[in-house]
């Protein structure tokens, strides 16, 4: 769900007519496709109410919506969650908005370099999460290999240096909070905001050093040459 706008963007052409877009953007193949998506998303999820009910629910889609972690993790709307585990929750409405926002604006700017739009995509998806530990990471870090040709690697290593240093930061506090017994909430908290920081940056980095050559071409769009 997260990459489909910018994967249906990618396959249409700048040069096309309006009429000629919305045709090419609801196909007939698409129609079956998402008929065929939806129908078996739905029939699994009857079956699986049937059987369970409301539990089936809870665990599956309603838990996410209302989920409060206060246990240390990178996100920077941990330090909130444990504060205000027992109150009233104000701020983590928050998450899903930054999350709609930054993926909405990179899947438009960039749907035509599809590889780095779906990491960007990914990482900011991660990044602005309620919550975030290592193995999140993974998600964007498996799209690596199809940026990394057009980006460079010698061009990303200070920013990558920088992300892995905010990460070591964050777990020195982390370890002195979770095997200490520290009082060191805050510092875990400013620790994750660098390390927000950092993601950014290595994001902006991404962008700067990626060619603005189209991953996927529409039938009228120029084709590259090989040799």
């Amino acid at each position: 769900m997260l990459w489909l706008p910018s994967a249906t963007i990618s396959t249409i052409s700048e040069h096309q007519t309006t009429a000629s877009r919305l045709l090419r953007a609801v196909s007939w193949e698409r129609i079956q496709f998402a008929a065929a998506a939806t129908t078996t998303f739905l029939g699994l999820g009857t079956a699986c109410y049937a059987a369970y009910g409301m539990a089936f629910l809870n665990e599956t889609y309603l838990y996410h919506s209302r989920r409060k972690d206060p246990r240390h993790n990178f996100s920077i709307y941990f330090y909130h969650a444990y504060l205000t585990y027992h109150l009233q929750d104000k701020v983590s409405w928050l998450a899903p908005i930054t999350q709609l926002v930054s993926t909405g604006a990179l899947g438009i700017k960039y749907a035509q370099q599809l590889p780095l739009c779906m990491m960007l995509q990914t990482m900011a998806f991660v990044a602005f999460n309620k919550v975030c530990t290592a193995q999140y990471f993974v998600w964007w870090l498996t799209l690596l290999p199809l940026v990394l040709p057009d980006v460079g690697f010698t061009r990303i290593i200070w920013p990558s240096t920088l992300w892995v240093l905010s990460q070591l930061h964050w777990l020195l506090w982390a370890y002195l909070l979770e095997f200490q017994g520290k009082a060191v909430h805050l510092q875990v908290w400013c620790a994750s905001i660098f390390m927000l920081a950092a993601n950014i940056h290595l994001m902006n980095r991404f962008i700067r050093c990626t060619s603005p050559v189209p991953f996927c071409y529409a039938p009228n769009s120029t084709k590259l040459k090989t040799k």
